[in-house]
């Protein structure tokens, strides 16, 4: 006999069972993570976005906000090269990213800055003063 609170919590939240175990089927589940992690806070005038994107330049980074969507991308990379008399050994090392993430309706895109410090890329995007969080509907007979 299954326990209930095993079945409900595996189909109520059926991709957490793979996660159970860092070994499981699927790998380590530290891959499965989108990089970079993002952390959103949404304080009073403004909404905060923080990426964890230790070894990158400031010049790496390229920012976008259009149509309701904040694009965050980088590129960067290093070469190594070693050369002996006999050889030449090179490797290269590349890594870039692109998170999109849905800006609410009360934002003002042109008004977004970004600060990076220590390996965390803040972004600040503004809302506006007069936006609310509810939206009063009021019901009319016909």
């Amino acid at each position: 006999m299954t326990n209930w609170n095993q079945q409900s919590m595996s189909s109520f939240f059926p991709n957490m069972a793979r996660f159970a175990s860092p070994h499981g089927p699927v790998g380590d589940w530290r891959m499965q993570i989108a990089f970079p992690p993002v952390n959103i806070a949404r304080e009073e005038e403004a909404f905060v976005v923080s990426l964890a994107v230790p070894g990158y330049d400031k010049s790496d980074f390229t920012i976008s906000a259009t149509n309701g969507m904040l694009t965050v991308s980088a590129e960067h990379g290093e070469s190594l090269e070693e050369q002996t008399d006999d050889y030449l050994h090179r490797e290269y090392a590349r890594q870039s990213f692109e998170r999109q993430l849905t800006l609410p309706a009360d934002t003002i895109e042109e008004a977004i800055t970004a600060t990076y410090d220590k390996g965390i890329l803040v972004i600040t995007v503004p809302r506006r003063a007069d936006a609310t969080d509810v939206k009063t509907i009021e019901v009319t007979v016909d």
